[in-house]
């Protein structure tokens, strides 16, 4: 097999005057689509990946799409941010990629702060989003989870330190999220569309860091998680207190 090779795309609807920021893209059938902002909202669209068509993005002039996960019945889910209120978590559905409908906030009481959105996916029967909530560079681990897409519910950890939520996936009707708490990294897991409770003895620091506890400055921390086959894997870093980062991967069969 020869080495995997990477060519860039750009030009055509992937320039133009003004910002871009293409945050996430999936595979829907028919083609790709691919979320981010460019001054509002922004789809684009493209059948082989090599040429992108920027789309209305109908129902998106003030909305920050972050992630966005296709359904088993043909409609896309995406999370975000509305613009306007930038510190609340905001989903939105759509059937064709290019209409957006807004879906209702969110029930469920989190701490106070700027939410954030860090990851989502879709499982059979629902969906689970994954951030955090900064109050004041407090960090809480917070998730939303959705039978439909439509109706969110949000809930929060309720555990003293740093929390961040980074990364999801759901295999088996298990969920599992990735992040940092501090100063270890940390995995939580929960039935899908349930509670996360934190694994609290495992150990996710490496042996090839000079990892200090004592260091505020050293931390590890998982960014994302996949489901495999079997079992799960996160993938991170672990910094040293020299400032550096080393690449960091985990497994688990469960």
């Amino acid at each position: 097999m020869s080495a995997a090779a990477w060519e860039t795309v750009t030009g055509g609807d992937l320039g133009g005057d003004g910002g871009q920021s293409l945050s996430d893209v999936a595979f829907i059938g028919t083609g790709y689509i691919a979320v981010g902002l460019s001054g509002s909202g922004m789809v684009w669209t493209s059948p082989d990946a090599d040429s992108w068509t920027a789309q209305p993005a109908v129902g998106l002039e003030s909305g920050q799409l972050l992630h966005i996960e296709p359904s088993p019945v043909g409609k896309l889910v995406g999370v975000g941010h509305d613009l306007s209120d930038a510190l609340v978590f905001a989903a939105w559905t759509s059937a064709d990629g290019t209409t957006w409908i807004k879906q209702p906030p969110a029930a469920g009481e989190l701490p106070p702060g700027t939410q954030a959105v860090s990851d989502l996916a879709e499982y059979p029967g629902g969906y689970v989003a994954v951030g955090l909530v900064n109050t004041n560079d407090e960090f809480d681990g917070v998730w939303w989870t959705s039978a439909d897409g439509t109706n969110w519910e949000a809930r929060s950890l309720s555990e003293p330190g740093v929390q961040r939520m980074l990364g999801v996936a759901v295999s088996d009707g298990v969920m599992v999220a990735a992040g940092e708490h501090r100063p270890d990294a940390g995995i939580w897991r929960g039935p899908a569309g349930g509670n996360f409770r934190r694994i609290s003895k495992t150990n996710l620091t490496t042996s090839v860091s000079d990892f200090d506890p004592a260091n505020a400055d050293a931390r590890v921390f998982a960014l994302d998680i996949a489901a495999g086959g079997p079992g799960f894997v996160a993938v991170g870093a672990d910094q040293t207190t020299a400032g550096t980062s080393i690449g960091a991967a985990w497994t688990s069969p469960d």
